[in-house]
């Protein structure tokens, strides 16, 4: 499970270079691979409240390279799934401050998403 959460960061790390880049074609295929792994990690160990927090960050990147290409339903479905899972977070981890400011984060970038999709 770690190889794969450290995979998982690494997609999200490559990812993020790849958009400030301008490569959002890229970005979005590296994107979509970190949501797999980290998918695949929540599938099978469910109860990690880190493996869920990665998975909150794949659909929030995804959710912004999509709205980078212009593909904005998809880009909001994204951003909302991570919502949710980043509103369970909270409510089941209030004591840990990351996860309500991960929340927060989330909740802007899906802010900005529905601001550039009316413009």
């Amino acid at each position: 499970a770690s190889y794969h959460f450290g995979l998982a960061d690494c997609y999200h790390s490559l990812a993020d270079l790849l958009r400030s880049l301008g490569r959002r074609t890229d970005a979005e295929k590296t994107s979509r691979l970190g949501l797999v792994v980290t998918e695949r990690l929540v599938t099978e160990y469910p109860r990690p409240p880190e493996f869920r927090s990665a998975l909150v960050k794949s659909r929030d990147q995804l959710g912004l390279v999509l709205g980078d290409l212009g593909r904005w339903s998809e880009a909001e479905e994204q951003q909302r799934l991570g919502i949710t899972l980043s509103t369970q977070l909270v409510a089941e981890f209030p004591d840990v401050p990351r996860y309500r400011e991960h929340h927060a984060v989330h909740c802007r970038n899906f802010g900005v998403t529905l601001t550039q999709r009316n413009n």
